[in-house]
C-alpha cells in the first residue's frame, strides 16, 4: 500500500521525548484516523531525518510497537500497520480490569468518541441510520437492564461504524468489552437507562441533521454523565 501522506516533520520536536515518546505519537495518529492498518512507515532512515531523531530512538520505538502488536515488520516490505484487530489489542491491551481499567477506556472513550460522532454526522449512510433509530426504538418498548446494557452498546458501535474507519470501530468495540460489566451494573438502575437513552437520542438526531458540531457535544455530554454512572 502506498504511503499515506502524513506530515512527520510535524512531529520532530517531539520526538525529543525519547523512543517511548515517539511510540505514543504513533499510536495517537492511529487513533485519530490519521494512520490505518496496512499503511507503510518510512524506512528507518528516512523516519530519522524526517523527524530530526536518531535512528537508535527510531529503531527502539519501533520495536515498542512490533512487541504489542501495533506494527508488523518483514524483510523485504518494511514496516506497516497490522490489521485492525492487532493494533486495538495493542492500544488497549495493558489496560487491567479493574477500576483503573475502567478509569482509563472511559477517559480514551472521552477522547475518540466525540470525534467519531462527528465524523458519522458527515458520513453516515441511510443504512447506518435505519440501524441507529432501530436500536433506540427497542429501548422504548420495554426491556430488561440486561437488554438495555446490549443496546447501549451496540449504539455506540453503531456510530463508531457510521464514521467509515474500520480502525476507529474496532477501537471503540474493544473499549466495549473492557466496561461491560461496568456497564451492565449501570442499566440496573432505571434513572440510568433513561437518562442513557436520551443521550442516545441526542447524538442521533445531530447525526441525522448532519451536524458534526452537535454531534460531537451531545456524544461529550453524554459520556461525562454515563462515566459517573459507571463509576
Amino acid at each position: 500500500m502506498a504511503l499515506r501522506v502524513i506530515d512527520w516533520t510535524a512531529l520532530a520536536v517531539d520526538a525529543r521525548s525519547g523512543p517511548a515518546g515517539l511510540a505514543a505519537l504513533i499510536s495517537g495518529l492511529l487513533v485519530r484516523g490519521e494512520l490505518r492498518a496496512g499503511d507503510r512507515l518510512p524506512s528507518e532512515r528516512d523516519f530519522a531525518e524526517l523527524l530530526g531523531a536518531s535512528r537508535a530512538t527510531v529503531r527502539e520505538a519501533i520495536h515498542e510497537l512490533e512487541l504489542k502488536g501495533i506494527v508488523d515488520r518483514r524483510r523485504g516490505r518494511g514496516t506497516v500497520i497490522a490489521p485492525a484487530s492487532g493494533v486495538v489489542d495493542g492500544l488497549l491491551g495493558t489496560l487491567d480490569t479493574g477500576q483503573r481499567g475502567l478509569h482509563d477506556v472511559q477517559d480514551l472513550r472521552a477522547t475518540v468518541e466525540p470525534a467519531i460522532a462527528s465524523r458519522a454526522a458527515a458520513r453516515a449512510t441511510r443504512a447506518d441510520l435505519a440501524l441507529l433509530r432501530e436500536i433506540l426504538e427497542e429501548c422504548e418498548t420495554g426491556r430488561s437492564a440486561r437488554r438495555a446494557a446490549e443496546l447501549d452498546e451496540r449504539f455506540h458501535s453503531g456510530v463508531a461504524r457510521a464514521a467509515r474507519n474500520p480502525l476507529l470501530a474496532a477501537l471503540v468495540e474493544s473499549g466495549a468489552e473492557r466496561i461491560r460489566e461496568a456497564r451492565g451494573r449501570a442499566h440496573r438502575i432505571a434513572v440510568a437507562r433513561r437518562d442513557s437513552h436520551a443521550g442516545h437520542q441526542q447524538v442521533l438526531r445531530a447525526i441525522e441533521a448532519g451536524d458534526a458540531a452537535a454531534a460531537a457535544a451531545a456524544m461529550s455530554a453524554h459520556l461525562r454523565y454515563a462515566s459517573t454512572r459507571l463509576a
